[in-house]
């Protein structure tokens, strides 16, 4: 009892190589009778369940995109308040609006225009950008005060006061908030499956079905229900590499706690 029984058939007397590679599997002794004792290895392999591993790796990867977020706003404000205080003061005229080339044709403010304005004595045309901060309506042959870098013509602002750098952390915010929720859910998450290692009951199980799954390529998501014809219950367990490919009606011990199912040989 408690070992994996693979049922693979062959030919009498030969022994598959491709079968033994694709479907053997480590043998299981049954878990120690609850209570069992949280070691340093129940600790580290709790972190390393692919639901929690997930929800954490996910968590943390939020919260780093977060803080590039926040220092490329920050760097680009601190940018702009350069260009504020020290840029060259220009007017210059606007030659296209959207698609419009023609004087006088209004277009919304979020449209992206080319500007000219004389540089060093020679006609400079910019790239295509947006006018920061402009809420009027804007045409061909309209004039436009900006701000440009002494050094390069093509940096330049239309703002003539910085804007409020919580303007530019929105993004950044949004993904540290939903990065720390994620990380403190699998903190809850984490914290219970060392307390269902710990008094969960050692069920004996049939495997119903295993598969691959995108959140943990390497083990096997395992379906199996108890052994036991009184216990209907599915569980959904992941068990290691090690194991193998389990096989429909081969054993699996399972911890069963009350919110948690977890394969014992995770914890081996």
């Amino acid at each position: 009892m408690g070992a994996w029984s693979p049922e693979l058939t062959t030919p009498a007397g030969e022994t598959s190589e491709n079968d033994l590679s694709d479907h053997a599997v480590a043998q299981q002794t049954p878990p120690p009778a609850a209570p069992r004792p949280i070691t340093a290895r129940v600790r580290m392999r709790a972190w390393m369940e692919p639901r929690i591993r997930f929800a954490w790796l996910t968590g943390l990867v939020l919260i780093l995109i977060a803080a590039g977020l926040g220092t490329f706003a920050a760097v680009q404000w601190q940018h702009q308040r350069w260009l504020i205080s020290h840029g060259t003061k220009v007017n210059a005229v606007v030659q296209q609006a959207g698609d419009q080339i023609l004087a006088g044709r209004k277009q919304p403010p979020s449209e992206l225009v080319i500007l000219q304005f004389d540089w060093h004595g020679q006609p400079h045309k910019t790239q295509p950008q947006v006018l920061a901060g402009r809420t009027e309506y804007i045409a061909p042959k309209d004039v436009v005060a900006i701000n440009v870098n002494p050094n390069d013509p093509d940096d330049w602002t239309s703002l003539q006061s910085a804007e409020p750098l919580a303007n530019r952390l929105f993004g950044a915010e949004v993904a540290l908030a939903v990065g720390v929720l994620t990380a403190v859910g699998a903190l809850g998450l984490r914290w219970s499956v060392p307390n269902a290692w710990r008094s969960g009951a050692g069920v004996e199980a049939i495997v119903v079905d295993s598969h691959h799954t995108a959140l943990a390529p390497l083990s096997r998501a395992v379906r199996c229900t108890p052994a036991t014809d009184s216990d209907r219950r599915i569980f959904s367990v992941y068990v290691p590499p090690r194991l193998g490919h389990p096989q429909a009606g081969q054993t699996l011990w399972v911890i069963v706690a009350k919110n948690a199912a977890l394969a014992a040989a995770w914890f081996d």
